[in-house]
Formats: C-alpha cells, sequence, structure tokens
C-alpha cells in the first residue's frame, strides 16, 4: 500500500468483505496525499462505515463500476455521511473523464418509506419506489439499498427480495417479511402459480 503514496486517485476493489475494507481503507489513508481522492468500488457495504476507519472520511467516496466494468457505461457515485461535495463532484469528474455515465446515488431517507407501501401485513411487504431515488434493489447497505432500508424500516434481520416490476430504478417491489414466505412466493413464481 505504500506505493499508492503518490497516487492522485486510488479506487479501492478488494473483496466484500466489511472487515478487509475497513483495514485496507485505514491503511491507504495514512499513506496517500491529503488531496488525493479515494474511493471504494463496493456494491453493498457502507461508504460512512468504511469512511468511519479513516482519519479523512471526508474524501472517501463510493465509486462503483458495474460488470463488466469494461462494457458496462454505468458508474455508481455514492457520497458516505461525511463525504464532501467536493470529493463527490472530483468522482463524478474521474467517472466522466474514463467516458462512464456517473449516477449519483442517494441514500433513502427513512420518513420516505411509509409513502411507498401498496400493501404490508405479517408477511409480506410491497412497495412503489419512486424513480427519482436510485438505489440497489437487493444489496444489504442499510439505507443504500431498496433490501436494506426496508429491513432498517421494519426493524427485521432479514427482508427477502422476491420480485420487481420495474426498470432497475424505480417501480413496484414484492418483498417477503418471513421465510417461510419467501419460499411459498418463490416456488409460486417457479411453478408459474404467480407472475409479475
Amino acid at each position: 500500500i505504500t506505493d499508492l503514496a503518490p497516487a492522485d486517485v486510488v479506487i479501492e476493489a478488494v473483496p466484500e468483505d466489511l472487515g478487509l475494507k475497513t483495514r485496507v481503507h485505514a491503511e491507504i489513508d495514512r499513506v496517500v496525499a491529503p488531496g488525493t481522492l479515494v474511493a471504494t468500488n463496493t456494491s453493498g457495504l457502507s461508504v460512512t462505515a468504511l469512511a468511519d476507519a479513516t482519519a479523512t472520511p471526508s474524501r472517501l467516496v463510493g465509486l462503483h463500476f458495474f460488470n463488466p466494468a469494461s462494457t458496462m457505461r454505468l458508474v455508481e457515485v455514492i457520497a458516505g455521511a461525511a463525504t464532501d461535495e467536493d470529493t463527490v463532484s472530483r468522482a463524478i469528474d474521474l467517472a466522466g473523464a474514463l467516458g462512464k455515465t456517473p449516477v449519483r446515488v442517494r441514500l433513502i431517507a427513512p420518513g420516505a418509506i411509509p409513502g411507498w407501501i401498496l400493501h404490508e401485513d405479517d408477511e409480506l411487504l410491497v412497495v412503489d419506489k419512486p424513480g427519482d431515488v436510485v438505489c440497489h434493489p437487493s444489496k444489504a447497505g442499510p439505507w443504500s439499498s431498496l433490501v436494506g432500508a426496508l429491513r432498517e424500516y421494519t426493524g427485521l434481520a432479514t427482508v427477502h427480495l422476491i420480485f420487481r416490476l420495474d426498470r432497475e430504478t424505480s417501480g413496484v417491489v414484492v418483498l417477503a417479511k418471513t421465510s417461510a414466505m419467501a419460499s411459498r412466493l418463490q416456488t409460486a413464481l417457479q411453478r408459474r402459480h404467480i407472475g409479475k
């Protein structure tokens, strides 16, 4: 990691393990210059949690390149709670300079969720997520993913994504609150007893 000291930009892409990524970011933070743009390529871990492992959380930003990065044009730009706007702007500019299309991902506001709920009971949750809130539908990050946000909102340890009627960023999403309901719905979908 000491070889990174002269870098203007560092994009971390180690495996999706929070402990590993926090250790790597703490080391990167110790060796790079104050003006270095530091990004994580995480697709589901909290940028805030990673930044908290550093002495300068304002310069860490999520820069998630979709696979395969060589052909996929979209890049998610995710600010952590302490990421400053200059860092976000630099990350957006970097993505553009790389020929990518940057999309700024906002954290889901907890107060917005009740307005999205179409149906809720003890086993099922159906929401209609608006298109202006871009988030990953199924990753576990607490407020950067739909499943993570709904898990936090409901207070449940697990919420199971069953299916969505959308174009990646908006639309009706059906989730099960229990493993038993998830299994029943997935079986019904496989047997074509229910459909999207």
